[in-house]
């Protein structure tokens, strides 16, 4: 059962990510990464990009969201992935030559999160955020604008 929640809660704020901060008026979807790999007993490479690619209709500029929802955080500070994720974030971006960001929903609901951060990849240097640094990251409106390489 918990495990089955974890992937719930992922994907539930996945959805929310999808309608509520990349609408299909301002983005378009140009990939998505598999949901149901992980029943799977095997390794599947798609699983290992980012959720999702968009491509911003008004500028055509593409980049690449890893959503992820923490429910609190643990000594003024969110641990959104293992260092080998991280790196292998880091070495896509590298590869793609596109931008990464992290959509972190935070508080409340994963299907309607408190706070939201939309924060650069290449300014992330470690697994665990703390509050000082997302205050300069949060949304406080949805959907998400792009504009200049930065989520707004």
């Amino acid at each position: 059962m918990g495990r089955y929640r974890y992937f719930k809660k992922g994907e539930e704020f996945e959805d929310f990510v999808l309608n509520e901060c990349f609408p299909d008026e301002l983005f378009t979807i140009v990939e998505i990464t598999p949901e149901s790999s992980h029943r799977l007993n095997r390794r599947v490479e798609s699983r290992l990009r980012p959720d999702f690619c968009f491509r911003d209709k008004k500028s055509g500029d593409t980049f690449w969201v890893e959503a992820k929802f923490r429910s609190r955080m643990y000594r003024d500070k969110v641990i959104w992935a293992e260092s080998w994720q991280m790196e292998r974030y880091k070495e896509f971006e590298k590869e793609k030559g596109q931008p990464v960001f992290l959509v972190l929903g935070l508080g409340g609901v994963s299907w309607d999160p408190m706070r939201i951060y939309a924060i650069p990849l290449k300014e992330i240097k470690y697994t665990g955020l703390y509050k000082s640094f997302l205050r300069d990251y949060e949304i406080k409106m949805t959907p998400i604008k792009y504009h200049g390489g930065v989520l707004l």
